[in-house]
């Protein structure tokens, strides 16, 4: 066979250096569709080329050619001994359809691809998507798939997983494509309604109660909590002032002089304010509005430590900012301390409430404005890795326990200072 021109790929439409013949390579690993249009644009035919295979195509000199980077076409001399491919003016046409368009927790669907003119062993590939749906939602099957077309029809099926978590309800949209980049859509859009049955779960999360000369301190013997000068943090929890009792309402903290670690206080005119350390020396902090935070009413609360910035969120609303928390912290001694300030316990103390204490290092969990959890926080929520996580604690019913603490060999439970007490007033 007589090759007449250089290589080109049909990515984009091409009449093939004005070729009457032309020789076709799918170097890829698909099958590809190849559409034939006339100068006028208009579809002349269309027909598949198998992965790996050689075709010859006759056509107008002025038609061109489209399908795929990986098809590869020449201009050929024409040979009385050639077998060209067969082209279907109507082209292969692709119609899905699905067994349930409304599907509880538990419940099933199928998915069917209907074709005409697709060859076997053609690979389709779908993909579900929408917002909120994650993998999680499924307890068989998966996001995207291959599904392989045989006697021109292919199905796949996903089971809704069963949960207790209160999601609300979702909208899944299925879509096929004739490439594995899943760029160029084949066939209609199909969509199915995911029902929540979940029942809404019952917390035994409890909060911790404060009267302004209360403290827990845990007592602290590694270096778990240190971070480098451009590793990212976040310090968060729950709280709620029942009344402003002294200049400051220590929250939580790892500071006394000289052991300047993190330290988040309210200021009795409602000023959220996130000193930041060193581990001995106190260098920043973020500071919000006066009035930010009022008596009587839940708050949550974060500093987010990315690379060398910070931001510091109340119910989700950055309220304050810093470039300057550009210093690593290192310090395996200096306790932590819930509801009080070791500089003053009876001083700074908080009269409130304080849950979901959690300290992150590693990660920046807050990008930007969010909404915050409306469930109990783990060591895994809110996309945290477990590992990651320091410092859990003022869920359970017993005020000096922690859900998860990493200080060495420290005692895991706590002492106190004063009489805080458990509660269940809870934000959620």
């Amino acid at each position: 066979m007589k090759i007449l021109s250089t290589e080109t790929n049909l990515g984009s439409a091409t009449n093939i250096s004005n070729a009457p013949v032309v020789r076709l390579f799918n170097s890829g690993d698909d099958n590809i569709l190849v559409t034939r249009k006339d100068y006028n644009t208009s579809i002349k035919g269309s027909f598949m080329v198998m992965s790996g295979d050689v075709v010859y195509c006759e056509k107008y000199f002025t038609d061109t050619l489209e399908g795929s980077a990986d098809v590869k076409a020449t201009k050929v001399a024409y040979s009385s001994m050639m077998s060209f491919v067969g082209q279907d003016s109507a082209g292969p046409t692709y119609t899905h359809s699905v067994s349930a368009t409304n599907v509880d927790e538990g419940g099933s669907f199928t998915t069917t691809i209907t074709t005409t003119n697709v060859d076997d062993g053609t690979n389709l590939y779908w993909e579900l998507s929408g917002t909120n749906v994650t993998s999680a939602d499924f307890s068989s099957g998966a996001l995207t798939g291959t599904a392989s077309i045989s006697s021109n029809s292919a199905t796949f099926s996903h089971t809704v997983d069963e949960d207790t978590l209160t999601e609300g309800t979702e909208i899944v949209t299925i879509k096929v494509y004739s490439d594995s980049g899943r760029n160029t859509q084949v066939g209609n859009t199909l969509t199915v309604t995911l029902a929540d049955t979940s029942t809404t779960p019952v917390f035994n999360t409890k909060s911790v109660s404060y009267d302004g000369n209360d403290a827990v301190i845990f007592p602290m013997n590694s270096s778990s909590l240190d971070w480098g000068s451009s590793e990212s943090a976040t310090f968060e929890c729950w709280f709620k002032i029942n009344a402003y009792t002294g200049s400051w309402n220590a929250l939580f903290g790892r500071w006394k002089g000289g052991q300047y670690g993190f330290l988040m206080e309210i200021s009795n005119d409602g000023k959220a304010f996130f000193a930041i350390g060193n581990g001995s020396g106190y260098y920043a902090n973020m500071e919000s509005s006066s009035g930010d935070v009022s008596a009587g009413t839940w708050y949550h609360i974060a500093a987010v430590k990315t690379g060398t910035t910070g931001a510091m969120y109340l119910n989700g609303t950055s309220i304050a900012t810093t470039n300057s928390w550009n210093q690593g912290h290192s310090n395996s001694t200096r306790d932590i301390v819930l509801g009080g300030n070791a500089d003053s316990y009876t001083g700074y103390g908080l009269d409130g409430y304080l849950t979901d204490v959690r300290f992150t290092v590693g990660q920046a969990l807050y990008s930007g404005n969010f909404t915050p959890n409306t469930s109990p926080l783990t060591t895994t929520s809110q996309g945290a890795v477990a590992s990651a996580v320091k410092f859990l604690g003022s869920q359970s019913s017993t005020t000096t326990a922690a859900i998860k603490v990493l200080n060495g060999n420290a005692s895991d439970t706590a002492t106190v200072f004063g009489d805080p007490t458990i509660s269940s007033d809870l934000p959620y």
